[in-house]
């Protein structure tokens, strides 16, 4: 499929480069017809300034006064230099504006119908170009679906027999497991029967070869020195909870003490701050009080006569 939609992308990308080009040769091919136009009808003759400006304009067309007439000086008909045929050239030079306006026109209606008719087809082009992406991209995503669920069936099924190949060999596993059981269970030699250690002539002999235990004793120790070592190890533990319960009342004793002193230590800032604010402003009111005595007190108690007259003077 995508080898299918590249083949049709790249067809249609050649059929849009060779409408370009056709639509660039014949831009140039219009462009080539104005210039051999302009070179054919467009010449220096033909200009509405050529009358203006040739030389020869008095060979061809010579004064009216040099021309035989039965006019006569005295008539005012004749003038040096007037242009006699000058309304005549104005109609025909309006006549031909008018014709090269009409081509012109005709010329921009034809490139107009030209480009909309490229545009019809350009546009035409592209919906055939949509609708085979379209399709492609359908056909694709139909066959993408179809893989992705064949692709899901497989997985499936490889795991449903993953799944029961699984199951047989915990299967199996099981029997066997069952059967070596079965078979410790059964067997004396691996449980060590008492009865076949007895040796058959000595009684009080042991058969090492049937035998491999310990004596009834031998047991007992074991298990009280067991015993002694679960002991050991609770007393451990109790002691280890011991410490760490006692670690943790430190620990809690610490930050209570540490979390009092800055409670303690913020009450006293605090008083600080009060104190001082309170020293601040016993401070302010006695310096007021004081500018107040000096104010209305002190500066206002000038010396009187008796003052200087008790120095024997009478000049200050």
């Amino acid at each position: 499929q995508d080898q299918y939609y590249a083949k049709q992308a790249q067809f249609y990308d050649n059929i849009i480069c060779q409408k370009v080009q056709d639509a660039l040769k014949q831009q140039r091919e219009a462009k080539m017809r104005l210039v051999d136009f302009h070179r054919e009808n467009q010449t220096k003759e033909s200009t509405r300034e050529w009358d203006l400006n040739r030389k020869d304009i008095l060979k061809i067309e010579p004064p009216l006064g040099s021309i035989e007439s039965t006019l006569r000086p005295s008539s005012l008909q004749k003038f040096e230099g007037e242009d006699v045929t000058a309304a005549d050239r104005r109609d025909l030079q309006i006549k031909q504006q008018r014709t090269w306006i009409e081509k012109q026109k005709q010329e921009k209606q034809d490139r107009k119908n030209q480009e909309v008719q490229e545009s019809v087809e350009y546009s035409g082009l592209l919906k055939r170009q949509q609708a085979v992406q379209a399709y492609a991209e359908m056909e694709l995503n139909t066959s993408r679906k179809h893989l992705q669920s064949e692709i899901a069936q497989a997985n499936k099924e490889l795991a449903e027999s993953k799944r029961q190949r699984e199951l047989l060999h915990k299967s199996d596993e099981a029997k066997l497991n069952e059967e070596e059981i079965n078979a410790t269970l059964s067997s004396e030699r691996l449980n060590e029967n008492p009865v076949l250690a007895v040796h058959s002539n000595q009684p009080w002999r042991v058969r090492t070869d049937h035998w491999k235990g310990m004596a009834d004793d031998e047991k007992d120790k074991i298990r009280q020195y067991q015993q002694t070592q679960r002991v050991e190890a609770e007393e451990i533990k109790a002691n280890n909870l011991q410490m760490e319960n006692m670690y943790a009342q430190h620990t809690e004793y610490a930050r209570r003490y540490v979390t009092h002193a800055a409670h303690q230590f913020e009450t006293m800032k605090e008083q600080q701050r009060v104190n001082n604010r309170d020293f601040l402003k016993t401070q302010m009111q006695e310096k007021d009080a004081r500018d107040k005595h000096f104010n209305e007190v002190v500066n206002t108690n000038y010396p009187t006569e008796d003052f200087f007259n008790q120095f024997g003077t009478s000049h200050r």
